[in-house]
């Protein structure tokens, strides 16, 4: 009975370990998201269901993809595709996204 309740143990423990990895490396570095790309732009769905823009080939976008959510942060409540939060590092970007 001990052992396997150890080996039930160790099962939920190696699960919970590979969703929690899969799910932090899908916050911090994202796959731009289909329904949301448009030419030129990097998006990214977080888990909260907030829309994540960078233009391709920026700064913001590599930093973004190496160390996650950056600290400055502008935001367009209710102004993506599905009435999601649009958020990116400038103001200039989310209108671009917007307008394309």
């Amino acid at each position: 009975m001990k052992t396997k309740l150890k080996k039930m143990t160790a099962l939920i423990f190696a699960t919970a370990a590979l969703v929690g990895c899969a799910t932090a490396e899908g916050v911090k570095a994202g796959a731009s998201n289909a329904p949301y790309a448009k030419a030129g732009f990097y998006t990214s769905l977080d888990n909260d269901g907030r829309l994540w823009v960078f233009p391709e080939g920026s700064q913001d976008l590599a930093d973004y993809k190496e160390k996650g959510k950056p600290a400055r942060q502008v935001r367009r409540i209710a102004a993506g595709p599905q009435g999601q939060t649009v958020i990116s590092t400038e103001m200039e970007h989310i209108n671009a996204y917007l307008a394309n």
